[in-house]
């Protein structure tokens, strides 16, 4: 393509008589849309198109203007704006439909979703949400990339069930770096864009709650040992105690959990922890020297990893009440005009009905059967 030529033909619809004004890899583009087309596809652009108007340069006189109020609407500009998610929302708002991508690379998904949420026309794409994110995210899991992009276009789109999972799924594997502390999920900060109110914060929470979760198995255990009597051997022996004891704080220095560790303090990945917790295995010996005969074989721990499972199986969710309301709005077709004309289709018929019921054609007994 040369430099002269130009891709205003993408943004011009047929029938189109509103100006738009965009930007679709790195050129300047004007198009032309149709303004009841961008009506109906959001509530935004039609206050855009209801709220511009300019009046005509030639000069007329207040009376005139009175009388006939000539106006003509400024460009919509959407400058600011991926181009290219924009002309997959324009193409679709124009009955368009073989335009829309069936795969979608996650960046233009994620570009469309933030058009979604500035235009609030989140129901154009409602019919694709659900397979674009189906096909997206398990390739995002399996290698650990964009969550944080995910999370955005489930919680934009109104996809609760993907949010339920990827938000959990984050829970699980971020972990923190640096002084600061910042949340990452290994390759990319977990706040690099647009996400929603307070869903970062409430990630970190759950995070931490989990944690201290798992770090009470064994600190627990250890409380058993400090008030100075046999209470964990099944014989009551001093040296069994001290054996298992010494053991699981043995174990928990080699993994950085010994001296106690608050949960506030692990920067590493809950799932990181949960390894390390389920994999703690307190010794004992089955014969204590100078206890003849005592088989102290069922003396061991109790096992963590079971615990550490449950927890697992039931980690803290972090959605909030906002962000719930936030897509169960968004997953709920709004009504448009075409319900109520539809209402009011059916109230004429019902009263065309009254109204032959009342007045029979001249001729006809009511009720014969003629």
């Amino acid at each position: 393509m040369s430099s002269a030529e130009n891709y205003d033909h993408l943004l011009t619809f047929d029938g189109g008589e509103v100006d738009l004004i965009a930007t679709y890899k790195g050129k300047r583009v004007a198009g032309k849309v149709v303004s009841g087309a961008m009506g109906l596809a959001s509530p935004v652009w039609k206050k855009l198109l209801l709220g511009t108007p300019e009046p005509r340069a030639a000069e007329i006189n207040a009376g005139d203007k009175a009388a006939n109020p000539e106006t003509t609407t400024k460009p919509i500009d959407c400058t600011d704006d991926d181009g290219e998610a924009l002309l997959i929302l324009l193409c679709i708002s124009h009955l368009q439909f073989s335009d829309t991508p069936r795969k979608p690379k996650l960046i233009l998904l994620f570009n469309i979703a933030v058009l979604c949420e500035k235009y609030d026309c989140h129901d154009l794409v409602r019919p694709w949400s659900s397979r674009w994110l189906k096909d997206l995210w398990p390739a995002s899991r399996l290698f650990k990339v964009d969550h944080d992009r995910c999370l955005y276009i489930a919680w934009a789109l109104g996809e609760q069930e993907y949010f339920k999972a990827i938000s959990k799924d984050l829970v699980a594997t971020v972990h923190l770096v640096g002084p600061d502390r910042k949340a990452t999920n290994g390759r990319d900060y977990i706040d690099r864009g647009p996400m929603p109110d307070g869903i970062i914060e409430s990630i970190l929470q759950a995070r931490t709650k989990t944690i201290q979760a798992l770090l009470d198995l064994p600190y627990t255990y250890i409380e058993r040992f400090k008030n100075g009597t046999s209470t964990v051997c099944k014989l009551k022996s001093e040296s069994c105690d001290a054996i298992m004891y010494g053991s699981l704080l043995l174990q928990l220095g080699r993994i950085g959990l010994w001296p106690k560790k608050e949960a506030k303090d692990y920067t590493s990945s809950l799932l990181t922890l949960e390894r390390c917790i389920r994999n703690l295995a307190p010794t004992s010996l089955p014969v204590i020297p100078g206890a003849d005969g005592e088989n102290h074989s069922d003396c061991k721990a109790t096992c963590f990893r079971h615990y550490a499972n449950e927890i697992m199986n039931r980690p803290a969710d972090p959605k909030l009440e906002c962000q719930r309301k936030h897509m169960q709005k968004r997953s709920k077709p709004k009504k448009t005009q075409y319900t109520s004309s539809k209402k009011v289709e059916e109230v004429e018929k019902e009263s065309l009905i009254i109204t032959l019921k009342v007045a029979p054609k001249p001729g006809t007994q009511v009720g014969s059967g003629a």
